[in-house]
């Protein structure tokens, strides 16, 4: 996932070992290792302000601080009700903090410190837009209809608004056999169980892009992160760790 943290603009990736990394403009685009929480990370967020949330194979989930991070800036643990195992992690647009645990339940972090979570429909993962209004508001926030036990077989994207949809407004049905989900400013990006990487913008039409053809052959996606910027010329950018495990960026 992509941020500015106040400085400079990032990527953050995990690495197979657990391990954080940044890339970004203020390193020259070189790599640069950097403290994690405790435990092992497996997921990682940003938000806009330069927050970072990860989630740990314990399972549990941290972030670190605002503003700029890595300066006398311990790592924080967020809290959940017993059993409630941390799966996924996202940032909305609006600052709120998505997570999906294990069973598939739903929690958000409002803006105003409150949480709230439902579990009508487990989820595998999740992409948000914007925080609940009210207690028993469901927020707005596109999601994968699974959980952690379909990781590698994926589900059917739904849409989150005030209530969870498993079909579009008028009938039909939503795209399926994704894996993984990420906003940015216009575009939902989606992986498919393929490798494949699609956009979309309502859920139930997809454009396919088109393989890279590079010296390993045509590029397959692991996972995909939309940047919440855009690039200068207006163009929505993302990045995603290939099946290969090296990461690539697209706009």
């Amino acid at each position: 996932p992509a941020t500015y943290d106040g400085i400079a603009y990032y990527v953050y990736w995990v690495g197979s070992d657990g391990s954080l990394w940044r890339c970004g403009d203020a390193v020259g685009y070189s790599w640069e290792k950097v403290p994690g929480p405790p435990g092992t990370p497996t997921r990682v967020a940003v938000s806009a302000n330069g927050t970072i949330l990860c989630v740990t194979k314990d399972p549990a989930a941290y972030y670190l601080g605002s503003g700029i991070p890595y300066i006398d800036a311990p790592w924080q643990e967020l809290n959940f009700l017993p059993n409630c195992n941390p799966f996924d992690v996202c940032v909305a647009a609006d600052g709120s903090v998505w997570v999906v645990m294990t069973s598939g339940q739903l929690w958000v972090y409002r803006t105003d410190e409150k949480s709230f979570y439902y579990e009508e429909s487990p989820l595998l993962a999740v992409a948000g837009c914007s925080e609940p209004a009210s207690d028993t508001d469901a927020g707005g926030a596109w999601g994968i209809v699974g959980n952690a036990a379909d990781a590698t077989t994926g589900g059917s994207i739904i849409f989150i608004n005030h209530a969870p949809y498993l079909q579009p407004p008028g009938g039909g049905t939503y795209i399926g056999n994704v894996v993984d989900i990420s906003t940015s400013p216009n575009w939902l990006w989606m992986v498919k169980t393929d490798g494949s990487v699609w956009q979309t913008q309502n859920g139930t039409t997809a454009t396919h892009l088109a393989p890279i053809k590079g010296q390993d052959g045509d590029f397959l996606a692991q996972r995909i992160s939309g940047s919440p910027e855009m690039t200068g010329d207006g163009t929505d950018l993302a990045v995603a760790v290939g099946k290969d495990g090296k990461p690539y960026y697209w706009y």
